[in-house]
C-alpha cells in the first residue's frame, strides 16, 4: 500500500510538471508571436536615424530651449491659478498671481531668442517649440478668460484661429523651402496681446 501511494504522488508529481512545463511552453509561444508582430510594425522603419534624431534633440536642450520649455510647463500652472480650484480667491490674489505668471512667461518669449542669437544656440527644437510655447500660453489666457466670462467666446476665437492659420501658411511655405520669419509687426502684435490679456486678468 506504501509503495502504491508512492507511485501514485510521483505519477501526480510528473503530470503536475508536465503540465507546468507546457503552460512555461504556451508563454514563450505567445511571447515570441508578439515580438513577430512587434518586429513585423517596424519593418521598414530606420530606428538608427529615430534614435539618432531623439539624441539630438536631447542635446539641443540649451539653456534657451530650457527658458522655452518653463514658458510651455507655466501653460499648466495659469490654467489652475485662474480655475474655480484656486486656494487664494475673492481677494484678488487669483488675478494677481495669474498676470504674475502670465507676464514672467511672456518675458521668456523674448529672453529665450535674444540668448539663442547671442550665444550662438539656436537650434531646430528651439525653433520648432518657441511658436508652440507662444500660442500654447495665449490660448490658454485667452480661453481662461472665456471661461471666467471674462472675454466674449467669439474674440478667443478669432485670436487663436488666427494664430493657427499663420502656422499653417508657414507650415506650408516650409514644405516649399521657403522660412517665413517673424517681422516686427507680428512681434507689435504679440506685445499687444500680452499688454491687453495682463490688463483683462486683472
Amino acid at each position: 500500500l506504501v509503495a502504491s501511494s508512492t507511485g501514485k504522488t510521483a505519477t501526480l508529481g510528473s503530470l503536475a510538471t508536465m503540465k507546468e512545463e507546457e503552460g512555461q511552453t504556451e508563454i514563450r509561444r505567445e511571447n515570441l508571436q508578439r515580438l513577430v508582430e512587434v518586429t513585423g510594425r517596424f519593418e521598414g522603419v530606420d530606428l538608427g536615424s529615430g534614435i539618432a534624431a531623439v539624441q539630438k534633440a536631447v542635446e539641443g536642450m540649451n539653456l534657451p530651449n530650457s527658458i522655452t520649455m518653463s514658458r510651455i510647463f507655466s501653460v499648466p500652472v495659469l490654467i489652475w491659478m485662474l480655475s474655480p480650484v484656486f486656494p487664494f480667491r475673492g481677494h484678488g490674489e487669483q488675478e494677481i498671481a495669474a498676470s504674475i505668471v502670465f507676464i514672467l512667461a511672456s518675458i521668456t518669449d523674448g529672453l529665450d531668442g535674444y540668448l539663442a542669437r547671442r550665444w550662438k544656440q539656436v537650434t531646430t527644437i528651439g525653433t520648432l517649440l518657441d511658436p508652440i510655447a507662444d500660442k500654447m500660453l495665449v490660448s490658454a489666457a485667452l480661453i481662461s478668460l472665456v471661461q471666467v466670462r471674462a472675454l466674449p467666446g467669439w474674440m478667443a476665437v478669432l485670436i487663436i484661429g488666427r494664430e493657427f492659420a499663420v502656422s499653417g501658411l508657414r507650415s506650408i511655405a516650409a514644405t516649399e523651402g521657403y522660412t517665413i520669419k517673424a517681422s516686427d509687426l507680428g512681434k507689435t502684435k504679440m506685445f499687444c496681446q500680452v499688454v491687453a490679456i495682463s490688463v483683462m486678468l486683472l
